[in-house]
């Protein structure tokens, strides 16, 4: 989750005076005329150009020290890891214990940060997948997979000794779709017991921490058998001692997911993703729990036929950050929220060719990251923001 980019526009003046070539006394000078510019709350930041590659997580932990992990878009290679040094991004190499993905990544400190997301193992297996830097290198981290097919889709630290990671995991493809949720002691990762949402399918997307006795992970729910069956938004919450499916109204559509979640405070918790159906468009969707539900807040929507935020980071209770991307089924383009505290803004990115955004994290409310994918092939792509234009 994120914050900076650019901010205070300034507009340019230009005036002419005009003297005589005869030593005569200046003509009048023109009228001055203020031309203003307009304001871009993002900027591009170069990222490695990484062929087939793409960004899905973001998270740091000040202003010098961000981290960015993704994945190429073959098999058989490891996932990506980029660090931003407060000048440049640079590729750090991830361990060559296992060929896969990331999907997200937590920061604690400068030498305690976690990436989570899936390796390839044998006879097409699909397996958990951890890594954590200790400041150096790079290591692999053995975690349970307790299946054939074991997907981490995110991670949220609360300390050195306490950190979650959420997915979910099945026995073959077909079956039932269970959630996966594990925990670091400071010492090794175990399975903790979660409630599935339905019998059919339960799949954490995201996850973010208030503290070790509040959590929530949010993603989506199928709710009837077979592959074409509705889903809807599902979240969940844990209390210290154990997880709670907490209900969510579903919005209008077949096609309702959440895909991320940010909390400012036990009573102030955003969670972001998709909402309708494919016939009738997809639509961004916002998710607000004030301590006692989970109440759809409506957002304003980019003029194509499909809008859908992956990321969302929450500064504070007046100034919280969603991005994602929108498309009419053609190229896509980066798109960016920003919620006052009243109402979603939509704010212009900088939209290069087939641009998205999969994830955002704010060091501070003048510290703002999005990070992504854009071209074609992709290549990773990263932008910055200092705040909102004023």
């Amino acid at each position: 989750m994120g914050r900076s980019g650019l901010h205070r526009c300034l507009a340019l003046a230009a005036s002419l005076s005009l003297v005589s070539l005869h030593g005569a006394a200046a003509a009048p000078s023109a009228p001055r005329q203020v031309v203003p510019t307009v304001c871009k709350a993002w900027r591009i930041v170069p990222a490695p150009h990484l062929t087939d590659g793409q960004m899905r997580g973001v998270s740091g932990t000040s202003s010098t020290d961000v981290w960015s992990v993704g994945s190429f878009g073959e098999s058989g290679v490891p996932p990506i890891t980029l660090h931003w040094d407060g000048t440049t991004w640079s590729q750090v190499p991830a361990s060559t214990a296992a060929d896969g993905l990331f999907y997200k990544v937590a920061a604690i400190s400068p030498t305690d940060v976690w990436a989570v997301g899936y390796a390839y193992g044998a006879n097409g297996a699909i397996k958990s997948l951890i890594e954590h830097w200790d400041g150096s290198a790079w290591t692999l981290s053995p975690s349970p997979s307790p299946q054939t097919y074991d997907y981490l889709n995110s991670v949220t630290a609360i300390s050195s000794s306490d950190v979650w990671a959420v997915g979910s995991y099945t026995a073959t493809s077909g079956t039932v779709i269970h959630g996966l949720v594990e925990h670091w002691d400071g010492s090794v990762w175990n399975l903790v017991r979660v409630p599935d949402a339905t019998p059919y399918a339960t799949i954490f997307q995201g996850v973010d921490a208030i503290s070790s006795t509040d959590i929530w992970a949010v993603g989506y729910e199928q709710t009837q058998s077979g592959i074409t069956s509705p889903i809807q938004p599902m979240a969940e919450h844990w209390d210290g001692s154990s997880w709670t499916v907490v209900g969510i109204t579903p919005p209008s559509g077949v096609s309702n997911e959440l895909y991320d979640v940010s909390a400012v405070s036990t009573s102030d918790v955003w969670a972001v993703g998709v909402y309708g159906s494919a016939l009738s468009g997809l639509q961004s969707l916002t998710e607000h729990w004030d301590g006692a539900i989970w109440t759809q807040v409506i957002a304003p929507q980019a003029p194509t036929f499909i809008n859908t935020l992956s990321g969302v980071t929450a500064i504070s209770s007046s100034d919280v950050w969603a991005a994602g991307q929108s498309s009419n089924g053609g190229p896509a383009a980066p798109l960016t929220l920003h919620w006052d505290g009243k109402v979603w803004a939509l704010v212009p990115a900088a939209s290069p060719y087939n641009s998205a955004f999969l994830d955002t994290w704010a060091e501070s409310a003048t510290d703002i990251w999005a990070v992504g994918a854009s071209g074609s092939p992709a290549v990773p792509f990263t932008e910055q923001s200092k705040g909102p234009c004023p």
